[in-house]
């Protein structure tokens, strides 16, 4: 069975820390975020077997790397979110692997999760891992198909554990579907087996990491530094500035496939307010290539890289896509209509619109200030003040019982 902490964490808070509860800069070899350079790093001690117990830690350091690395720009990682992430991870999927292990109805491998962390490198790009097969040893399942099932982990490789009508429990183990098969995202609808997709409710290859010369659909299931030939659906090698191209994806990272000489090539990417005519993929990263604000009916040789991103200071819209402040981290602080990131553990709030407004906290309305989750059997008041997934019972935050439909999530 192939588990991971599932999206559910990720959705719910943003940042991070190191395993083992020291915040500070990230250092090779299991950090490797440094300022200026690009952020990468390898959640594995290299120890060789890791218990139920270690296994929250790292997943915790990867989100926490994504959200602060990545999403933050920031290389100092609060103590916060290793702590957040942590918990989160222990409510929901500790608690699950070990009931279904003392149930007899799961078993756990700590050396094939060494080797599954251990091969992973991590990027603001994604996640390579050449163990990839090992994570999907982590736990396994005893329980047959066709037989009951009282917890998500409990069915065998190759099967999954379905809640009765109404999510009842216990479940069924139910194979799952095979390639060429139907599948779906509903109750009842079969899930894919490891190593498939479901792609228009039919079960097809997955194609991940995938070499130059091999088969794909997109760009980013090729490996790094290749794309995809979509004439050809073969992985090919990015080319450099000044060679030929077919494809804005041909070229390597900063450059883009300028159609306008006699051969296409590859030519470096403009930057904010440089002209880019009618080459609507010649601008860096989120820049598109429009009209200027000062002349918003232009020819199309005056059209210009723009950005449209909301950065922090920049005023809240009344009239935003996503929001006042767009799509981002950022929240409109209604004191002065701005923009801003969001405030951290024991900073003021309580001027946010609409948002949960606090990182890897919540917002006392008495004291306008942001206080870290009461973790499970802390002490409560309200539900705000309790992590996600736990409810504020009798003023102790409470798990839920870990059942069938207790959700694992994928690796």
């Amino acid at each position: 069975m192939r588990w991971m902490l599932g999206c559910v964490l990720a959705v719910a808070l943003v940042g991070c820390d190191s395993p083992g509860g020291n915040g500070g800069e990230l250092t090779d070899p299991n950090g490797g975020f440094k300022p200026g350079t690009e952020p990468t790093m390898k959640p594995g001690t290299g120890a060789g077997s890791y218990a139920v117990t270690e296994v929250c830690p790292l997943f915790a350091k990867m989100f926490c790397f994504e959200q602060v690395a990545c999403d933050l720009g920031e290389s100092t990682i609060p103590q916060e979110c290793m702590t957040t992430f942590q918990a989160l991870c222990q409510v929901h999927i500790t608690r699950a692997i070990g009931e279904a292990i003392a149930a007899g109805e799961a078993t756990y491998d700590g050396a094939a999760a060494a080797r599954c962390f251990n091969g992973m490198t991590v990027t603001c790009d994604g996640t390579t891992n050449p163990n990839q097969a090992d994570c999907d040893q982590i736990l396994v399942g005893k329980i047959a198909a066709g037989q009951p099932c009282d917890y998500a982990a409990s069915c065998e490789p190759g099967s999954r554990c379905e809640p009765g009508e109404g999510g009842t429990c216990p479940g069924t183990c139910v194979p799952d579907a095979k390639e060429g098969e139907a599948c779906g995202w509903d109750e009842g609808d079969k899930q894919c087996a490891s190593g498939l997709d479901c792609n228009g409710e039919v079960c097809e290859k997955e194609l991940n990491d995938q070499p130059i010369g091999g088969e794909c659909q997109y760009s980013d299931q090729c490996v790094a530094g290749a794309w995809c030939d979509y004439m050809e659906n073969t992985c090919k090698a990015r080319v450099a500035a000044g060679e030929v191209c077919s494809n804005g994806d041909a070229c390597l990272d900063g450059l883009y496939c300028d159609f306008g000489g006699e051969a296409a090539t590859c030519k470096t990417a403009l930057g904010e307010g440089e002209v880019c005519g009618a080459s609507s993929g010649a601008c860096k990263g989120s820049l598109y290539c429009d009209c200027p604000a000062d002349k918003p009916e232009c020819t199309t040789e005056e059209r210009v890289c723009l950005d449209d991103s909301v950065k922090p200071g920049d005023p809240c819209q009344e009239d935003g896509v996503f929001g006042p402040c767009g799509w981002g981290d950022l929240y409109c602080r209604t004191s002065d209509n701005t923009c801003q990131p969001p405030p951290k553990v024991g900073q003021p709030c309580g001027e946010a619109v609409g948002v949960s407004e606090c990182l890897w906290g919540w917002c006392n309305p008495t004291s306008n200030t942001c206080e870290a989750f009461a973790l499970e059997n802390q002490a409560c008041t309200t539900q705000a003040q309790c992590l996600m997934g736990l409810a504020c019972i009798e003023g102790k935050c409470t798990a839920p019982p870990v059942t069938c439909t207790s959700n694992l999530g994928e690796l």
